[in-house]
């Protein structure tokens, strides 16, 4: 295994009281193989709502003057902002990412049984290298160092995840994509297509080599009198908190008086308590991960970036998720019935659809558990589930950010054997992973989601497959 391991699973483990793994190297032939239906601890919270986007729901409309709701769901839902989204959901293509019912109301505000979350592009789950891959109305979205992708929704014509998505004579601009030279403080979300150009003017801040984009203008797709015009690349990074002589962090900038992020990925913008962001926070740190409590729902988005244009607001202070709320975690490879038969070409994916990003290690990220006479007790087997940024020369203690609505595609490490003597069992995938961390930071680094006193660690299983013995 690889020394990054050896430096996080420490740190989730041993500090969090659990017991380190255990590398599984020899079964007794006679032990029991139970080929059951078994499921996780928990059950995950339904992520197929035909949900509808929160630009033209009603809740939350406090113009309306509606008085006649007296009970407490009605006070809930006057109590909305209008950013947000409950079970009843989001408009085709959205889903209401962070939307949780909690066990012991009220979950948020005074009335609320639930805690409210925000419509963004739904993802499916389904690993692709193609659009083509995809059912109608997703198209495939890869990571940078990735050659298989996962689905992910377009559900406003006109907008895009990359170039492939526009016409011929199209590119994608302002799209939000993250990566780990670029680790984001808010979700990816999709940009809008533009007239292609290559003469030396730019749309948004990734087309310069190096630089940033002056003077672009992207248009809301609703804004019929706004015409898209070109900016020219200039020198410098474009983004920090620019102050006047003697001034605050921001007081120079037109994006907004509020420094959001940390020192290096911060960038301004309104205060997220403003009628403009509608919330309470653009990040963790506006809130108190020492406690536990994390920024929800936020749809943080860069300057020239499309989502500003489109729906950014602040999101709400509450409590971390817990253990694998909103993750998806599978073989990629295991059949309808519940089997697989792994080899070196055997892929694992993960998705987020929680209400904050989970920080993963990009090598050994995933570990396989083996059944023994019918219980899980913590035994893992020799080969694990890689990152492709595992294999890029990152430092040892980068962690990975996961934003909400996203998701990676694995794939067996390169240095692992897959031993088919193990077969004749059930195996489930294992992941640990952190949350409330800083972006672009790692396991060297000082942060609250590294101390186990903040209980900011969690550890999920995905659905057990049978491993069928005789395989080759």
């Amino acid at each position: 295994m690889r020394t990054l391991t050896a430096i996080l699973l420490p740190c989730l483990l041993i500090a969090c009281g659990q017991q380190p793994r255990i590398i599984l190297q020899d079964i007794d032939e006679s032990d029991s193989v139970d080929s059951g239906d078994d499921t996780n601890e928990s059950e995950l919270p339904d992520d197929g709502l035909e949900l509808e986007l929160p630009f033209d729901t009603t809740v939350g409309d406090e113009s309306s003057g509606d008085s006649s709701g007296d009970t407490a769901s009605q006070l809930c839902a006057d109590s909305m902002k209008p950013w947000m989204c409950d079970d009843r959901g989001c408009t085709e293509g959205f889903f209401c990412n962070g939307y949780f019912e909690c066990d012991r109301p009220p979950c948020w505000g005074p009335w609320c049984d639930y805690v409210p979350g925000t419509c963004v592009p739904a993802v499916s789950g389904t690993v692709c290298t193609a659009p083509r891959d995809c059912r109608e109305g997703h198209t495939c979205v890869a990571g940078t160092f990735s050659i298989s992708g996962i689905c992910r929704a377009l559900p406003v014509p006109g907008t895009c995840w990359s170039n492939d998505d526009c016409e011929p004579f199209g590119m994608c601009a302002g799209e939000v994509r993250c990566h780990v030279g670029n680790p984001c403080l808010g979700p990816e979300m999709p940009g809008v297509c533009v007239e292609k150009i290559n003469d030396g003017r730019c749309w948004d801040d990734g087309m310069c080599v190096s630089g940033w984009c002056r003077g672009a203008v992207l248009c809301s797709l609703d804004d019929d009198g706004c015409e898209p015009s070109p900016g020219i690349c200039e020198a410098g990074d474009g983004l920090g908190c620019p102050t006047t002589d003697g001034g605050l962090p921001c007081s120079a900038s037109d994006d907004g008086n509020w420094c959001v992020g940390p020192e290096n990925l911060n960038y301004c913008a309104m205060p997220p308590a403003s009628p403009q962001a509608a919330g309470e926070c653009w990040t963790d740190s506006d809130c108190f991960p020492k406690g536990g409590i994390l920024c929800r729902s936020a749809l943080t988005c860069p300057p020239r970036s499309f989502c500003r244009l489109e729906g950014m607001h602040s999101g709400i202070c509450g409590q971390a998720p817990p253990d694998g709320q909103g993750i998806e975690l599978r073989f990629v490879q295991a059949t309808t019935t519940g089997q697989l038969q792994p080899d070196s070409r055997t892929q694992a994916v993960l998705v987020n659809r929680g209400p904050v990003a989970i920080f993963i290690a990009p090598c050994d990220t995933i570990s396989v558990m083996a059944q023994r006479n019918g219980e899980w007790p913590g035994i893992t087997l020799d080969w694990t589930f890689s990152t492709p940024e595992c294999y890029t020369g990152i430092p040892e203690s980068t962690l990975l950010r996961i934003p909400p609505g996203s998701g990676a595609v694995l794939s067996v490490s390169t240095d692992d054997a897959i031993d088919q003597q193990m077969a004749g069992r059930n195996i489930r995938l294992s992941i640990r992973y952190l949350l409330g961390c800083v972006p672009g930071k790692g396991t060297d680094d000082r942060m609250d989601c590294l101390e186990a006193s903040n209980g900011l660690a969690r550890t999920w299983f995905g659905d057990p497959v049978f491993w069928p013995a005789g395989g080759t």
